[in-house]
């Protein structure tokens, strides 16, 4: 369990710099449409221009997707054991764990609506 919320933290912090990325590609984007006279202001741009971006937001969910299915595998067996070892820190544990994947979640759902992917 805390490998696999460390591994929760460090995707959160990958994906905030690449949130962070794909505002400054969007901002910049709107610069350089708003630049050119006669031009519609490019509103409805699609960040597309970096496909790596887009393809490391997609890579990043299908890695996470994955990590979380194959965790809830590995626990589900181990909590119908009844086993005593850690039971005390599982409640705790859990509600960790849940709060991780959670903002997790919301920070991939707040790049992936930036890039308009998905």
């Amino acid at each position: 369990m805390a490998c696999h919320g460390m591994l929760l933290s460090i995707y959160t912090a990958v994906l905030s710099v690449l949130q962070r990325d794909a505002d400054r590609l969007l901002s910049l984007s709107r610069v350089a449409g708003g630049k050119e006279s006669g031009v519609k202001v490019m509103e409805e741009i699609r960040p597309l221009g970096d496909l790596h971006l887009v393809m490391m937001v997609q890579l990043c969910g299908y890695v996470i997707a994955r990590q979380q299915q194959a965790v809830s595998a590995c626990i589900t067996p181990q909590s119908s054991n009844g086993g005593t070892e850690g039971s005390l820190a599982e409640p705790n544990a859990t509600s960790m764990q849940i709060d991780l994947e959670s903002e997790m979640q919301q920070v991939l759902a707040r790049l992936r609506h930036t890039l308009r992917v998905e």
